[in-house]
């Protein structure tokens, strides 16, 4: 309410409209609509070209949009924040943005960011995980084994990889593979395997 009486008076300002966002978040009962609209406030009085500390405003907005499974709008977003960082973004704001695209089933938007990130950190293997898993949501079992292999190579420990071996090979019908990955899989304490 304190924020709130802020934003209507002469103090109001781009970070008032944003922490306002932020206290209605913390509410029970809160609408998501409100807080949105409140950010899209926020983003907005922050003048044109929006300067890089409402980069801040814009991955709030993401996440409220997110929960409403807004993804056509918060890929909209994700382009924005990189429009006003120019370019200069980290490794997970491509893998975020790719899980947002593989929502809406962009496929080669979801490859080109995901090997963006690759590119950035090259020895991060949840990248390749994650690359692995767009093949098999296409059924491309073997290019999706090529980057699971690149990530073993890196951390053989990383039990997620074994994973999702498995389920290339029990899918390609090799089942005896399929069975040994799973196994090393649940062996390496992925919580999933064991399913």
């Amino acid at each position: 309410e304190n924020y709130i009486a802020v934003c209507h008076s002469d103090a109001a300002s781009p970070a008032s409209y944003y922490m306002a966002a932020k206290a209605l978040g913390l509410s029970s009962g809160a609408q998501i609509a409100d807080i949105i609209s409140l950010l899209d406030t926020a983003i907005m009085k922050s003048g044109t070209p929006l300067p890089k500390e409402a980069g801040e405003f814009i991955l709030e907005r993401i996440n409220w949009k997110q929960r409403l499974q807004q993804f056509e709008s918060v890929i909209e977003d994700y382009n924005l924040y990189y429009d006003v960082m120019r370019g200069d973004v980290p490794d997970m704001f491509y893998y975020y943005r790719e899980q947002a695209k593989s929502q809406l089933g962009d496929w080669d938007g979801a490859h080109q960011d995901i090997a963006f990130a690759i590119q950035k950190s090259p020895e991060d293997v949840t990248f390749y995980a994650e690359q692995a898993s767009l093949y098999i949501k296409q059924k491309k079992y073997d290019e999706a084994l090529s980057s699971l292999q690149k990530a073993i190579s890196i951390d053989p420990e990383f039990g997620t990889c074994y994973r999702l071996k498995g389920v290339c090979f029990q899918r390609q019908d090799k089942l005896n593979e399929a069975c040994e990955a799973f196994h090393k899989a649940q062996e390496l304490g992925d919580p999933l395997a064991s399913k």
